[in-house]
């Protein structure tokens, strides 16, 4: 039976299926607006996501997730559905949301789609089409921070995490965006910060400024306070004093590879953590 049940799944999962299931998704999407999201994990894809939905629906609404499918959300009067982190939904699964979701597909409006973790170039049937496609950027060594301080606290309550890793695969993905000409660029600093940019940024997307979104109860929430409070500005977009970067991270970071993804203002920062560290080890 095993052997049987894999043979089904790979079948289930080979190119020609494949194109059969796009064509049924541009099918259900048809007159849809359909927005693509990604960016690394910690970056601040779900504020993101939150604040879109508030626009998309002119009020403060919440996306509530499916009870049976974590990967499924939709706002109460079904008008926007969000498919969260298409590239962690095995094949079979994502067709079992879509045959259960189906009335809501029908009926919505507008269609959010992110990945995570992924780079400029990647491409699913799963995502068959879309109308604007958004990075979330953030500080690189805030992002860096925040995944230390998340995987930290996963470890310290004895838990394993296979994501949020920081090495070149991770810094490549970033350097995929600055050379892809495809994507609406949402800077989480910029946006925490100043009015006229969040004006201008869904001016970009044809769409009006909305509500800030309440802490997001994604991935557990803010890698620094949970789900519990709402951190303050000066503590988000200063992360990375709040954390310490080991020697090899800093190595990582130093690296001429990815000088364009540091402002000056860090740049300084881990030259200053690197004289320390040297210093600390004479």
């Amino acid at each position: 039976m095993q052997t049987l049940r894999k043979i089904i799944l790979v079948l289930l999962d080979s190119r020609p299926l494949k194109t059969i299931y796009k064509i049924i998704l541009l099918y259900l999407f048809r007159e849809k607006n359909i927005y693509y999201v990604t960016g690394l994990r910690r970056s601040g894809n779900h504020a993101f996501i939150n604040w879109l939905t508030n626009s998309l629906e002119n009020k403060q609404t919440d996306l509530i997730r499916d009870n049976s499918y974590r990967h499924f959300h939709e706002t109460s009067n079904s008008e926007t559905i969000f498919f969260n982190e298409v590239n962690k939904i095995p094949t079979v699964v994502f067709f079992r949301i879509i045959i259960k979701n189906s009335a809501s597909i029908r009926s919505c409006s507008n269609v959010i789609i992110s990945t995570e973790d992924c780079s400029a170039e990647y491409s699913s049937f799963k995502i068959p089409r879309y109308d604007k496609a958004i990075f979330v950027k953030r500080s690189l060594l805030n992002l860096i921070a925040s995944r230390l301080k998340y995987l930290s606290k996963r470890a310290n309550d004895g838990r394993s995490s296979y994501w949020n890793a920081i090495d070149d695969d991770v810094l490549s993905k970033l350097l995929s965006f600055y050379r892809s000409a495809k994507f609406y660029i949402w800077d989480f600093e910029q946006w925490l910060t100043s009015e006229n940019y969040r004006k201008s940024f869904m001016s970009k997307l044809n769409l009006n400024t909305a509500p800030m979104p309440a802490v997001s109860k994604f991935g557990g929430g803010s890698s620094f306070t949970g789900t519990n409070e709402n951190p303050n500005m000066s503590e988000l977009i200063n992360r990375y004093e709040q954390v310490e970067f080991s020697k090899k991270v800093i190595s990582y970071l130093r690296n001429d590879r990815y000088r364009k993804l540091l402002n000056d203002q860090e740049i300084d920062f881990l030259l200053k953590e690197a004289s320390v560290k040297a210093n600390i080890e004479k």
